[in-house]
């Protein structure tokens, strides 16, 4: 397997366990500066607290959804300032701009690999999929709508409304393909 190859394959592993595998089993050098943030950035993302098992990049993009507190716009205070801290820390955005272009390249794949993730998680929560107080399921369409309206709101606007839309440029970039990659077939058929 080429690295590149490699490299799709790991940021389209949603599971942790075998993306863990994936990593530990990569042909890339292991001295090479993008696997050592790739092993750093798995370090920090998946955690155990309390015998659960925890992802800190799904857990910054919830709290970021928490920022507007569904009015469609956030409220800059101190609050937010330390929720935004958080957040990026959940990221690990300072280490991975301490890496350059190929960090946040890196920090890329990996926005990727949540927002599949959400998209997965998404589809299967009985409350995200379901409308009418949760008693009908959405039409595939509907949901896809849905999925593209979410993710654009935190993976763009609220970005923009923080003045962070050039630190969170990984964000958005690994949001739009994978939303694209992980939604192709029903876009092509609305």
């Amino acid at each position: 397997m080429t690295v590149d190859e490699w490299r799709q394959l790991y940021r389209s592993e949603i599971r942790r366990g075998a993306r863990l595998r994936l990593l530990a089993d990569s042909p890339e050098p292991a001295d090479a500066s993008a696997m050592i943030l790739r092993r750093q950035l798995a370090d920090g993302r998946y955690q155990s607290q309390g015998g659960q098992e925890l992802d800190t990049f799904i857990r910054g993009w919830v709290n970021l959804s928490m920022l507007d507190m569904g009015r469609g716009t956030v409220r800059r205070n101190a609050r937010t300032e330390r929720e935004v801290d958080r957040i990026l820390d959940d990221w690990q955005l300072e280490l991975a701009e301490d890496y350059g272009p190929e960090g946040l390249a890196v920090l890329e794949d990996e926005f990727y690999n949540m927002i599949l993730l959400y998209i997965a998680l998404s589809k299967d929560d009985q409350k995200y999929a379901r409308t009418l107080f949760g008693f009908k399921a959405m039409e595939q369409d509907a949901l896809i709508r849905k999925l593209a309206a979410d993710i654009r709101h935190r993976a763009i606007e609220i970005p923009e409304e923080l003045e962070l839309e050039e630190r969170l440029e990984p964000l958005r970039k690994g949001a739009e393909a994978a939303f694209y990659d992980a939604c192709r077939r029903e876009l092509s058929e609305m």
